[in-house]
């Protein structure tokens, strides 16, 4: 080998065939190691920045003078004529450089030629050694004989060389690692085996913890609410003035429920503490919290259903004193009810500017009709039916009707009221309407309604008695019209929905007096000669 070949392949300082030295007492080494022995192994690292040099573990000795001698094929790049030379064969003399490498004990000696050749040239320009640094971080020298060897002989002396460029130069830091991790265990098998420990740790104690509380939910819920427990009753004594924590106590020992605590938390948070009722009771377990209570508690009467009919043109006197004889509510219940509860109508927009000497607030608005009550109603209950009852009869029709004549609807319902009162026959509805209504249009020369229902209503509301028959007009009441301007302070009855009608569409008549008979049926007149003369033919 010439210099020239010697500068090609790099091997131009007495530092390179000490790499070359240091690289073949690896392999034998680790030779000895797949042997039986225990040689120590040391190694090239390459130090990395921020990593400390910490050196990866060597692959097989096999694998590594492999990639040696690959390394240093690559890093001479012959040119394209000469690599199919000198690679022609490379199964044969690679595999033999491989099988011979880690056996030889004096590799050194073929390079001595070089060497004393090296001697007798001219120094060239000094070359850092090419290292080959591996996958890893590992580092070895790339220039072995065994490939030097190769490339002479497959290698023609006329094909241009390609400038070598060293892989390892004079300020790449080297150490050697002298206590290499083992070779068989991989560096994060501890630590994922440390992992996987704490995780399943973890996922045990969460599912052992979820169970318990699972258990134990189930368990509370099914005493709470009696999912699955026994039938057969148990026998409970209630002592004088038993509070609910003793009470729950109490059950506990019977065996009714499990969890005292729990009863007396859920009873006190659906507020059903009260008075419990002393004495010895059969419970069943399968009744729930809820049910369970109630049998300690006094028992309420039994609801039924009341049907109430309210006759057409009854007051509201008269109504109350019905709803009362059948058990629904008190009077002085639907005192208030009546005249102070505010209930949300159109019709009752205008309520605050009603007469202060109305006797009753909601008069001639309680619907009468056919009601089914529950016994256990409230006043306003009861109330609330029978406005709703009036809301649905009088639509908006009957809202235009009354702008349309300049009237209130709280007017319109008091003369409604006074037509239902004055006949005993729908049929004269309209004419009695038409007598009002005639009034009412000529104030000035009949200013009073004249209407006797008005005086009876005022006189069976302050005496508790209708009178039979009305002998004296002059009692002292705002709602007798014989005496006062115009229509009373407010309805005195509670009309129907044709009463209702017919006060809006009255007939057209010249009518001014009417008188009704024994009979009942109603006599109508112009002028008040012709009135005077149907009472005397009357009566």
């Amino acid at each position: 080998m010439n210099q020239n070949e010697n500068k090609s392949m790099g091997l131009t300082d007495t530092d390179d065939l000490e790499h070359i030295r240091e690289i073949e007492k690896m392999l034998d080494s680790r030779t000895d190691e797949t042997a039986g022995k225990t040689t120590p192994v040391r190694r090239y690292v390459r130090k990395r920045p921020g990593v400390g040099g910490t050196p990866q573990k060597p692959e097989s000795p096999a694998a590594e003078a492999s990639t040696i001698i690959m390394n240093r094929v690559d890093a001479q790049k012959p040119s394209e004529a000469s690599s199919k030379t000198a690679f022609s064969k490379p199964s044969n003399d690679i595999d033999a450089d491989v099988k011979r490498v880690p056996t030889q004990k004096s590799p050194v000696k073929k390079a001595e030629p070089a060497k004393e050749q090296a001697k007798q040239t001219p120094a060239s320009p000094k070359k850092p050694a090419s290292v080959t640094p591996k996958q890893g971080n590992e580092i070895v020298s790339s220039r072995h004989p065994a490939v030097q060897k190769q490339k002479a002989k497959k290698a023609p002396d006329t094909e241009p060389k390609e400038e070598y460029t060293p892989l390892l130069t004079e300020n790449d830091d080297f150490e050697l690692d002298d206590n290499p991790e083992p070779d068989n265990i991989p560096g994060g098998a501890v630590t994922a085996l440390t992992s996987v420990a704490k995780a399943v740790i973890y996922l045990v104690a969460v599912l052992a913890v979820s169970i318990t509380l699972a258990v134990s939910f189930i368990s509370i819920a099914n005493d709470v609410f009696a999912f699955v427990k026994d039938e057969e009753p148990v026998t409970v004594v209630v002592p004088e003035n038993c509070d609910t924590e003793t009470l729950a106590e109490i059950l506990a020992e019977s065996g009714a429920i499990k969890y005292p605590k729990i009863f007396n938390m859920y009873i006190k948070f659906k507020e059903k503490e009260g008075d419990y009722v002393p004495g010895t009771y059969s419970v069943s377990p399968m009744l729930n919290y809820d049910y369970m209570i109630y049998e300690f508690k006094e028992k309420a009467p039994a609801r039924t259903t009341v049907v109430v009919t309210i006759p057409e043109g009854y007051s509201t006197d008269q109504i109350v004193d019905l709803l009362v004889s059948k058990g629904l509510g008190t009077y002085d219940g639907y005192v208030r009810a009546i005249n102070e509860y505010e209930f949300d109508y159109k019709f009752l927009e205008n309520a605050d500017s009603f007469s202060p000497d109305r006797y009753w607030k909601l008069d001639g608005y309680l619907y009468p009709d056919t009601y089914y009550y529950y016994s256990d109603s409230t006043e306003e209950t009861v109330i609330y039916k029978m406005l709703e009852n009036f809301n649905n009869k009088f639509t908006e029709e009957y809202y235009t009707r009354a702008e349309e004549l300049g009237m209130s609807v709280d007017k319109l319902i008091t003369l409604a009221s006074m037509i239902q009162k004055e006949v005993r026959y729908a049929d004269e509805f309209g004419n009695v309407s038409s007598v009002f209504h005639n009034r009412l249009k000529n104030p000035a020369y009949y200013p009073h309604l004249d209407s006797d229902a008005t005086i009876v209503y005022a006189i069976e509301h302050d005496t508790g008695e209708r009178p039979e028959t009305l002998t004296d007009t002059s009692y002292d009441s705002p709602y007798n019209t014989y005496k006062c301007i115009g229509l009373p302070p407010g309805p005195i009855a509670n009309p129907s929905i044709e009463a209702i009608r017919y006060a809006m569409y009255p007939s057209e008549t010249k009518y001014y007096y009417f008188v009704s008979g024994p009979d009942g049926r109603t006599v109508f007149s112009r002028t008040y000669a012709e009135h005077q003369q149907a009472i005397a033919d009357l009566y």
